[in-house]
């Protein structure tokens, strides 16, 4: 899996975790994207679609830009992200 990294995503409005594999040649904003899908998929549909997407460093609190792409960020193996 060396296309792919994997972390775990915070979702704190549905107070839930999920653990996935990030492709690493596609953009943030492809990502949250997918991961959006993911948890409105996962929750039933509890968890709405959104628009306004983020995701932050858990620890570092930095927020990720739409455009850059998975690779060229410090998201490694083990990362811990927040989406909201």
């Amino acid at each position: 899996m060396e296309f792919k990294v994997l972390v775990t995503i915070l979702v704190p409005e549905i107070e839930k975790n999920f653990e996935i594999y990030l492709p690493v040649n596609k953009t943030i904003g492809e990502v949250l994207k997918l991961i959006n899908k993911l948890i409105n998929e996962s929750t039933s549909g509890i968890y709405p679609m959104k628009n306004n997407l983020a995701l932050c460093n858990r620890f570092t609190n930095e927020i990720y830009p739409f455009n850059k792409f998975v690779r060229d960020t410090d998201i490694r193996n083990g990362t811990q992200l927040v989406f909201y």
